[in-house]
């Protein structure tokens, strides 16, 4: 709990200061992240530290929208994967209410949902050590979200909107 008490403070003391601050600047000046913050050579590493953290953020959303794609193809079976148990830890919710908890307290237990997603989409081993094989849905889900950021990216605002009207 007190580790989101000095989160949010941060955010709305700093992270909210510093994005107007690069905003207005950036408007005014007409310039970049990386040429902004060469105003005062003493702050670069801002820049380095955004520029940074908006890499590895655009990482993880994209590797969010693979999972997303792979769902979507996942969801146009008759019936959805995660509507049923996959391995024996799983516990479907008509089971789970006549459940007898007694035997192992420690053995975990997973839902449909949570059952696919652990091990259908991600094939979570056992163990660090043991890495198990690559996964190539989720390598192409992730180059085709790649691909439509790259497209969004070369053909710009004009052409997406020209799409999205058609």
């Amino acid at each position: 709990g007190i580790f989101l008490i000095s989160y949010f403070i941060n955010i709305l003391f700093l992270g909210l200061i510093f994005f107007f601050f690069e905003s207005v600047m950036g408007q005014y000046t007409g310039r970049g992240p990386m040429k902004l913050w060469q105003v005062t050579p003493v702050l670069r590493g801002i820049a380095m530290g955004s520029m940074f953290f908006i890499c590895f953020l655009s990482i993880y959303y994209n590797i969010l929208i693979a999972w997303a794609l792979y769902y979507f193809y996942e969801s146009f079976q008759k019936v959805v994967p995660w509507s049923h148990c996959h391995t024996k830890e799983c516990v479907e919710i008509e089971q789970f209410s006549s459940f007898n908890i007694t035997g192992n307290a420690t053995q975990k237990f997973l839902t449909p949902s949570s059952d696919f997603f652990f091990n259908k989409v991600l094939q979570i081993t056992d163990g660090f050590g043991n890495f198990g094989g690559f996964r190539w849905h989720i390598l192409l889900c992730l180059v085709i979200a790649w691909t439509i950021i790259y497209l969004c990216l070369c053909f710009g605002a004009k052409i997406l909107g020209k799409i999205s009207t058609f």
